[in-house]
């Protein structure tokens, strides 16, 4: 009887060692797979990350150009009618920075002979200054008058510049420590007219902190946010304007504000609603608003619409209770509710949100009123 081992199936009756060649890949080759696999993953992401920064990056430049067309379209729109009051100020004022950023936009072409008019106008009205007339006396004068001649020897002269640039530099040291930024400017600028290479690190220096202390004077104590804004522009020639950047977005749309004053309600409501969104007390902007508020409920009567009248006096009081302003919102909110008289406003008269409203043609006047 055969023993268990020699019974027992070993691989040589299963399958031939000659079977057994070996014709998958090695370990080395499946490595090398693996390894390949991974750099390509790792550039595949980096591709695909890529392409969302480029993506963002695209989106955010075609962002960026909206806004600044938008910017550009809302200032022609204003233009205008700042052409129209002569202020000529706020004119050159846009001109000059389109000049500065490179060109003058197309909507604001048309209007560049106006602007011109407008300025050559504010030079032919300013105040002559007074000349000294001689008056005709009895002396007798010699017919011809002696000349004193001088000969300089052109060969021995000395090239000597008539103007000194120490002395001008100095005094702008001066006018800076002492606060007087006007005159430290001026200075500057003579010495730049005069000698554009001159101690050029320590000049634009100089008036880098000139511009930069003047504007920041102008935009805090209600002096000229036109020439603050001018000025700004100037030092960002000379270094990092830092907070006045911010200064002068709320100046700029504080003044685009001023040009739709009493002429486009909606217009000026938009654009000092904005200043406020960034300062909410900045100079007269609450009461500029409130009065607009008030001219708008105005327009919106006399042109037949109290329902919407009713929503302007109502932001009015939301931002200042008037008792007067109060009576006219329930007066027109009953003609609104079909309920009152429909009142009669002038629409050539100018609102003054001080005064008493004006009482119906036809009734009785209210409570306090002349007639009640």
């Amino acid at each position: 009887m055969l023993s268990t081992e020699e019974t027992k199936p070993n691989r040589s009756d299963i399958m031939r060692e000659e079977d057994y060649a070996d014709n998958e890949p090695g370990c080395v080759v499946w490595g090398i797979v693996g390894i390949f696999g991974i750099f390509l993953s790792f550039a595949i992401v980096l591709v695909a990350g890529e392409a969302g920064v480029r993506q963002g990056a695209d989106a955010g430049a075609k962002t960026a150009v909206a806004r600044e067309q938008e910017f550009i379209a809302r200032e022609c729109e204003i233009l205008p009618t700042q052409i129209a009051r002569e202020q000529v100020e706020l004119v050159g004022l846009r001109y000059d920075t389109w000049m500065q950023q490179g060109a003058i936009p197309l909507c604001a072409q048309p209007y560049i002979a106006q602007a011109t008019q407008i300025y050559l106008n504010s030079l032919a009205t300013a105040t002559p200054m007074p000349s000294a007339t001689l008056e005709a006396t009895a002396t007798s004068f010699p017919t011809e008058l002696p000349t004193a001649t001088a000969e300089i020897p052109i060969e021995n002269a000395a090239p000597t510049s008539i103007y000194d640039l120490a002395g001008l530099l100095q005094e702008a040291r001066d006018d800076l420590f002492e606060g007087n930024t006007v005159e430290a400017i001026r200075s500057l600028d003579a010495i730049i007219a005069i000698d554009p290479d001159y101690e050029t690190a320590t000049v634009n220096q100089l008036l880098f902190t000139s511009l930069t202390n003047r504007a920041t004077f102008l935009y805090r104590s209600d002096g000229s946010l036109a020439e603050a804004i001018q000025l700004t522009n100037r030092a960002e020639n000379y270094g990092d304007v830092q907070d006045l950047a911010f200064e002068r977005t709320v100046a700029q749309y504080y003044l685009d504000a001023q040009g739709f004053l009493d002429v486009n309600y909606a217009a000026a409501i938009q654009q000092l609603n904005q200043v406020r969104a960034f300062a909410s007390n900045y100079r007269n902007t609450n009461q500029l608003l409130f009065e607009q508020y008030i001219g708008y409920g105005d327009a919106f009567v006399v042109g037949g619409e109290p329902c919407r009248a009713v929503q302007q006096y109502d932001a009015a009081l939301a931002m200042q209770q008037q008792p007067s302003l109060q009576i006219k919102r329930d007066e027109v909110q009953a003609q609104c509710n079909g309920t009152g008289l429909v009142a009669t406003l002038d629409p050539n008269s100018t609102i003054d949100p001080n005064q008493p409203t004006a009482t119906p043609t036809t009734g009785i006047a209210p409570v306090g009123q002349p007639g009640g």
